[in-house]
Formats: structure tokens, sequence, C-alpha cells
């Protein structure tokens, strides 16, 4: 794995695979702030004496930035900036539109994400450690496809959140 450490407060099973389904895909924006709070607390947790540089989230497709209303790792991550008190830097960038990831198996999921993801032309990460959000890992292809162009382009660590 490109990260360097993962933190979840939650397996993806049961209710809360059915609260993440209700934010993704049944406009329950409200539903954000729970998960985050508890996404907070795993990070205290878990990343306990790490300094993150800022947080950073998996982006949206020009597609579904059309067809959807929002996207749901940019919402978690800016509710864990603020109860984090760690700025907000949206430094990846999703080149061109790709098989959704749940439409595909575990095999089919690290080649469908790679070479999709790159970082906004005139920001640097050099040196930096930053805190990657995603509102789901299941085979952690994009959260690992993510990590490793933010180490390309020369951050220190990478951490994710989910």
């Amino acid at each position: 794995m490109e990260y360097d450490g993962i933190s979840a407060p939650f397996y993806y099973e049961d209710g809360i695979k059915e609260c993440v389904h209700l934010l993704k895909f049944s406009g329950k924006e409200f539903l954000a702030r729970n998960l985050s709070e508890a996404m907070a607390e795993s990070v205290k947790e878990d990343f306990r004496g790490i300094e993150f540089d800022f947080i950073c989230f998996v982006p949206f497709s020009k597609m579904n930035k059309i067809t959807r209303k929002y996207n749901p790792s940019q919402l978690l991550a800016e509710h864990l900036s603020k109860d984090l008190k760690i700025p907000i830097n949206p430094v990846l960038l999703k080149l061109f539109e790709n098989e959704n990831q749940r439409n595909l198996n575990m095999t089919e999921r690290t080649g469908n994400v790679f070479g999709v993801y790159d970082i906004e032309e005139g920001i640097d990460v050099r040196g930096k450690t930053i805190l990657l959000v995603d509102d789901v890992k299941t085979t952690g292809a994009t959260l690992n496809n993510c990590a490793a162009i933010l180490k390309i382009r020369g951050a220190k660590k990478v951490y994710c959140v989910t």
C-alpha cells in the first residue's frame, strides 16, 4: 500500500453501510456530520501525535459533479477539517471518467483507477503530511492510487480515513 496508515471508525456493514448509501445516493447530506464526528475520534486515536499539514479528499469526476449534488468525501473532509482544526486543501484532480468502482470485482478495481488521479496544477505537496478522506474503503484501490500520486509529487506521508 502506498499510504502510511488508515483509520476507520466502523466496518462497512449493516447500519453503517445503509447510512453511507443514504449519504452517497439519497441526498442525505446531514449524515456526513455524524459520520465525520466518529471519523475525527478515530483519527485522534489512531494517528495520535501526527501533525497533518492539510486534509484532502478523493475528488469527483466532472460527470459526477453534474449528476450528483455533492461529493460525500468532500463533505466528510470539510467536517473533519473543522473538528480536527486542520485546513482542507482540495489538491487532487480526477483526470477522466472511469467505470464506477462499485460495479467491479476486486481484481478489476485496481486497474480501473490506475492513472485516473493527479494533483491540481500549481499545488506543491512536497514534504507534506496529508490526511486523505474517502467515504468507503473496500479494496483500497482508490486510496492507494491517490496516495501514490501524492507521494510521486513529493508528499512525505499520506494517512487515510474512511
